[in-house]
């Protein structure tokens, strides 16, 4: 008896683990927010036009067993204005979602379909923001306190995978097609030579959509992440490396932007 008793708490271990700590959001989740040059005061540049692309890999859910790997791609047009600087433009992005199936058991193997665990996702957007700025020595700058806005809508087999998933199955699972966010930054750009700069970005950056926690009852949560990026703009063309630190995710974005 003993014996049969555990051989079914063996049979149900693998079972209590797909239901435990499963986070599934959205992709653009640390991805909703990267980084837009823009031209030091000093240049002398009223407004300019960036044309941006980025490789980005991160990971997501609980333990960060989810692999994400993608592509954005932007346009953005930026303006200096007295002590403030601005821009808006459109974004972006292509990429997959690798769902660690085995916390699901198999019980679920038609959600998974052809594709298996790789999960297609795509999405196009919106952004903006405002940035007000002082001048530094040898014609750097300090953007003290800038804002910035993310609206995008996805598409693809990750958002249909999230949208049938049970909630039996997960502690919480964003099923919205739109996701958008508020950021909160600070920026030190330090001027090199006569045409390079050398920046640091950092900042918060919050999902304006919460998620319910359905094994917590009455328990809300709204995603959010850390942000940090180094830059370097030599001429025309600037590089930069950010990373994201978030609610069960991070990310890291490699990229490139060139001004017209």
């Amino acid at each position: 008896m003993n014996i049969r008793l555990a051989v079914v708490a063996i049979a149900a271990l693998p079972l209590y683990s797909c239901v435990h700590s499963t986070y599934l959001q959205s992709p653009m989740h640390t991805n909703s927010n990267s980084y837009k040059a823009i031209p030091l005061h000093s240049e002398e540049v009223k407004s300019a036009t960036y044309v941006s692309g980025m490789l980005t890999s991160g990971s997501s859910n609980s333990s960060l067993r989810d692999l994400n790997l993608g592509f954005i791609g932007s346009v953005h047009r930026s303006h200096n204005i007295g002590n403030f600087q601005g821009f808006y433009g459109a974004t972006g992005a292509v990429g997959n979602y690798h769902v660690d199936r085995d916390y699901f058991l198999g019980v679920y193997d038609s959600l998974f379909n052809r594709n298996g665990s790789n999960k297609f996702y795509s999405a196009w957007g919106f952004n903006g923001g405002i940035n007000y700025v002082l001048p530094l020595r040898n014609g750097g700058e300090w953007r003290v306190f800038g804002t910035a806005v993310s609206w995008t809508r996805e598409f693809g087999d990750y958002l249909s995978f999230r949208r049938k998933i049970p909630d039996s199955v997960v502690n919480a699972v964003d099923r919205h097609r739109d996701f958008t966010t508020l950021a909160f930054h600070s920026e030190f750009v330090f001027r090199i030579r006569k045409k390079g700069s050398l920046g640091y970005k950092f900042g918060y950056v919050t999902s304006l959509t919460s998620l319910r926690d359905e094994r917590t009852p009455y328990f809300n949560t709204t995603p959010g992440y850390f942000s940090q990026t180094l830059h370097f703009t030599r001429n025309h063309i600037t590089g930069f490396w950010q990373t994201n630190f978030g609610y069960y995710a991070i990310s890291s974005q490699l990229g490139v932007s060139y001004r017209f």
